[in-house]
């Protein structure tokens, strides 16, 4: 599954190489946040954004692959 999301993350945004998302992804303190986070501080200064912009806009490019990544895992349709 991390593999498969440091993919989906490289993929949407092209300036960052596999190394560097695989660096940045990590497991959140809570399990209530979710099973991956994706802290987007480092790349304030890269992208001369708000870290909750680059969030979103990220987020938005692999809305619809993780949900289907999500209903494969799951057997779901």
């Amino acid at each position: 599954m991390r593999n498969k999301i440091i993919d989906l993350i490289t993929d949407s945004i092209k300036e960052l190489d596999r190394e560097t998302v695989s660096r940045i992804l990590e497991i959140p303190p809570q399990e209530d946040m979710g099973d991956f986070a994706f802290p987007c501080f480092q790349l304030a200064k890269i992208f001369r954004k708000a870290p909750t912009i680059i969030a979103q806009e990220v987020a938005e490019k692999i809305k619809k692959q993780i949900l289907s990544l999500r209903r494969q895992l799951w057997g779901l349709m």
